[in-house]
């Protein structure tokens, strides 16, 4: 993977673009926004509004910050929407958000200070810590030695939601994909940015993550069983990652690999039985 800049290249003036692809949460992301936007520095925020049926885009069109950009389209699914928001940043960094995210006030003044701070071309960004409802860190801290997004969980057993700041060339080169899936997971695109990137951990807590009962979390086994195309990228992303020496444990690699012929016949039993995948339509 090349090395991407954005049109503006070295003279970009924002430094950083959150992405947040939204449906039907006119709530949630409002608010969400509003938080954001009462916070001072450089930075966009970018929305997609993916065929909402509520208010959503017209109230965030009225909020009318200069910072803020609010694109919209028929109901095309979260992957199409996040994809729609990151081609809209001109950040030099990005970093996506759900919309049931919470970021601190400290949290983004620590991301907006390093995203103003050089960084060696080697690393695709840095990674932060979230926390849960009751204010305590997601995961186990992490390693001090370099490393990449996918290596974090594969061979430091680094697990729950992170909050990722890339490199925003590297992220619209990540989420291109040829068909129209309706899912894709995060760890796909951190997966192809890790083949050639280290990212620089960071071991603060920027934000909190909240698990809605209605939200993807609660239905993620259904997802990956009505998704199976990006799944069956994931894990062959994850064992290439192997092969290059780009992750270390065997365990990991052989799970995806698994995981593939797995995958593969759920496709092969879907199609024979000629029912079509039921789509979640965030």
């Amino acid at each position: 993977m090349k090395t991407p800049e954005n049109k503006t290249g070295s003279r970009c003036k924002t430094l950083l673009s959150i992405c947040i692809p939204t449906y039907n949460r006119e709530s949630l992301v409002v608010a969400l926004v509003k938080s954001l936007i009462s916070f001072s520095g450089n930075f966009e925020i970018c929305i997609h509004v993916d065929g909402s049926t509520d208010n959503t885009f017209q109230a965030l069109y009225e909020l009318k910050d200069p910072r803020l950009r609010v694109l919209s389209s028929e109901n095309r699914g979260r992957a199409e929407a996040l994809k729609s928001a990151v081609r809209s940043a001109n950040g030099r960094f990005c970093m996506l958000f759900d919309d049931d995210d919470e970021l601190d006030k400290s949290g983004f003044c620590r991301i907006l200070h390093d995203c103003s701070k050089p960084l060696p071309t080697k690393y695709a960004g840095r990674v932060y810590h979230l926390a849960d409802d009751c204010g305590e860190r997601i995961g186990s801290l992490f390693p001090e030695e370099e490393t990449n997004l996918t290596a974090l969980r594969a061979d430091y057993g680094i697990d729950g939601d992170k909050k990722e700041v890339v490199r925003t060339g590297l992220l619209k080169q990540a989420v291109v994909m040829n068909s129209t899936f309706r899912r894709v997971p995060t760890s796909l695109y951190w997966a192809r940015i890790s083949l050639g990137y280290d990212i620089v951990c960071v071991n603060e807590i920027v934000g909190r993550k909240r698990y809605l009962q209605n939200g993807m979390s609660s239905s993620i086994s259904g997802l990956k069983k009505n998704n199976i195309g990006p799944m069956i990228a994931l894990h062959q992303a994850i064992v290439l990652l192997f092969l290059k020496g780009r992750i270390r444990s065997s365990k990991f690699a052989l799970r995806s690999l698994f995981a593939i012929f797995l995958y593969f016949f759920l496709r092969l039993l879907r199609g024979l039985k000629g029912r079509p995948a039921i789509h979640d339509r965030r």
